[in-house]
């Protein structure tokens, strides 16, 4: 006799999307998220536009989970957030405030 077995592949599921975060200016901001399957390339925009890691700028993915880490924050970093895997996508929204330590030398 014969079986024949027919493997359907799950769609990727979001798990844990992306949150809004509110940071204070040069701290460091972390988004989140969390998918159903490893090893799915990742996408991130800011704004509508690709995201091009940097230094300062990094994507990273363990497993199921991605990450996007901006260090020393600024002002320009602010603003609308996503990620595409696939079929699936999340948005968050980062605001950074400015620093109310910061003081500036005045020469007289």
């Amino acid at each position: 006799s014969t079986a024949m077995v027919l493997v359907e592949e799950l769609p990727v599921e979001l798990l844990t999307p992306l949150e809004d975060v509110s940071v204070i200016e040069k701290e460091t901001i972390n988004l989140e998220c969390e998918i159903s399957k490893p090893n799915i390339k990742a996408n991130w925009f800011k704004n509508g536009k690709e995201i091009k890691p940097s230094k300062q700028v990094v994507p990273k993915v363990e497993g199921t989970k991605h990450f996007l880490t901006i260090k020393e924050s600024e002002m320009d970093d602010a603003g609308n957030y996503s990620i595409k895997l696939e079929d699936v996508s999340s948005k968050c929204k980062v605001t950074v405030k400015g620093n109310p330590n910061k003081f500036f030398l005045i020469n007289t």
